[in-house]
């Protein structure tokens, strides 16, 4: 499944506990929860998508958010359990600092 691009603005934030018991941003879109995996600026267009496509080949739900300061990716809630391709899942703070390309 190919991952959807939304805007931020069409989105809410909040915060939970992950079942390793930290802190993790999450958001809600359209009646889905989905979990905070990584920041890039506008600049990396590419790197954020390529990130995206990777997790959805495991079958995992992604969505990336636009903004003026760049892309996120988040992935289901549902697939906290999965790997992210090695990529850490960034704690309770956020926004974060961006990945640079």
């Amino acid at each position: 499944m190919s991952p959807l691009t939304i805007s931020e603005t069409l989105i809410h934030y909040f915060t939970f506990v992950s079942p390793d018991g930290c802190l993790r941003q999450g958001m809600r879109s359209g009646g889905q929860l989905y979990s905070y995996v990584a920041s890039f600026p506008a600049a990396c267009q590419n790197q954020a998508y390529a990130l995206a496509y990777g997790l959805s080949e495991y079958g995992q739900q992604v969505v990336i958010t636009d903004s003026d300061n760049g892309y996120n990716v988040w992935k289901e809630l549902r697939s906290l359990h999965q790997p992210a391709l090695n990529q850490p899942e960034t704690s309770s703070s956020f926004p974060t600092q961006h990945r640079h390309c």
